[in-house]
């Protein structure tokens, strides 16, 4: 039997694990459960479908969206007559992924830090704390920044963005299955987010090209000022990486890559998980296939490049609309659009069936630059 090592026992990392069939030993420096609080954890009905049990770990679903772009003056208000995405117990998900694991008859290997992979002739070698140690094949998972990547140069050149975001209470109009985002390429340099949860609370942050914690003050002034709203912290901030970019390539002789290692993102939001649930299945049988010499399946190389495929257009769109965004005039708008079933992965997908969904455009008065400049210098 093939032997096989994955390197990071996050969701890219488990899903590889659940997804292969040779002997496997997942490492992981920490432990499984911790990345949990780095993202809001809002998935798709379709990537919810493709993370096992994670159902039962979806504590809210949403059907609506605010989306306002403050350099614009533009607001568009969009409504799916079937809910689009699910918020996401990260924590709870991932522990029960790592025992799912174990069940499977896998090693999972805590406080484990891996510190090189060697590619060898028929092999793979990772360097452990007690020494160097030989394997049929790799998986990367080690999330960013990816160091173990980088010296394989498996790694593509990305957009880091600091993400910082906490729980807090809000007073004003909000509708607690609708997602609101602030996307600012120019007051922010990122965007921000406010998602409803139950019990009044809502999780709150954004994400900007700037390092500290005034990225949380100011995406919360921003949010504050446009869906006119009072929003209160009530925990510790926490956060990480928000990448944009995509993969140059899945794989390196037998090391194969998957989630913020390679940028498998969708670049306008930064969120992995669709692209890791589309992706763990196919490159897992890569692997295998890697591992065992054998040709992998042609239906395999289809479902990978269908998803690289996405998050490059996701990634030319988002580079497409900062530019837009610096150039062009005010607009004043107020948009309203309905549609049966939004795309909630392929953002290029959205936007058309946004405006194909228009149901009223109305000018609006349009937000006063002065009340922005405390976010202007993000």
């Amino acid at each position: 039997m093939c032997r096989v090592a994955v390197i990071g026992a996050g969701v890219a990392g488990l899903l590889s694990a659940l997804n292969l069939d040779c002997e496997v030993d997942v490492f992981e420096a920490a432990r499984p459960g911790l990345r949990g609080r780095r993202c809001t954890g809002v998935v798709s009905r379709a990537t919810l479908a493709r993370l096992p049990r994670a159902r039962r770990f979806a504590v809210k679903r949403y059907s609506g969206l605010e989306v306002s772009v403050p350099e614009l003056d533009l607001r568009l208000s969009l409504s799916s007559r079937t809910p689009f995405a699910y918020k996401l117990n990260r924590g709870a998900h991932e522990l029960e992924l790592a025992r799912m694991v174990g069940d499977k008859g896998h090693r999972l290997l805590q406080r484990t830090p891996v510190r090189a992979v060697k590619p060898k002739a028929g092999g793979v070698e990772l360097l452990l704390p007690t020494g160097w140690k030989r394997y049929d094949a790799a998986v990367l998972a080690e999330g960013y920044p990816p160091t173990l990547a980088w010296s394989l140069d498996l790694a593509p050149t990305v957009e880091a963005r600091v993400g910082v975001q906490a729980l807090a209470r809000i007073d004003g109009a909000l509708d607690p299955e609708t997602l609101y985002v602030v996307y600012s390429p120019r007051f922010l340099r990122g965007f921000a987010w406010v998602v409803p949860l139950d019990g009044g609370k809502v999780l709150v942050g954004g994400a900007a090209l700037t390092r500290g914690p005034e990225i949380l003050s100011k995406a919360v002034n921003l949010c504050s000022k446009l869906f006119k709203m009072k929003v209160e912290i009530s925990s510790e901030p926490f956060g990480g990486y928000v990448l944009r970019g995509y993969p140059r390539s899945l794989a390196k002789g037998r090391v194969a890559a998957i989630g913020d290692a390679i940028a498998t993102v969708k670049s306008l939001s930064g969120g992995g998980l669709y692209a890791i649930s589309a992706l763990a299945r196919p490159l897992a049988e890569l692997v295998g296939a890697t591992a065992a010499e054998r040709e992998p399946s042609a239906r395999s190389l289809t479902e990978i490049e269908k998803v690289l495929r996405t998050l490059r257009r996701s990634s030319v769109l988002a580079k497409t609309l900062d530019r837009v965004i610096a150039s062009a005039p005010k607009l004043g708008l107020k948009l309203e659009a309905e549609v049966g079933d939004l795309e909630y992965d392929d953002h290029a997908a959205a936007i058309l069936q946004a405006l194909a969904g228009l149901r009223s455009v109305k000018r609006r008065k349009g937000l006063p630059e002065a009340a922005l400049n405390p976010v202007k210098n993000v």
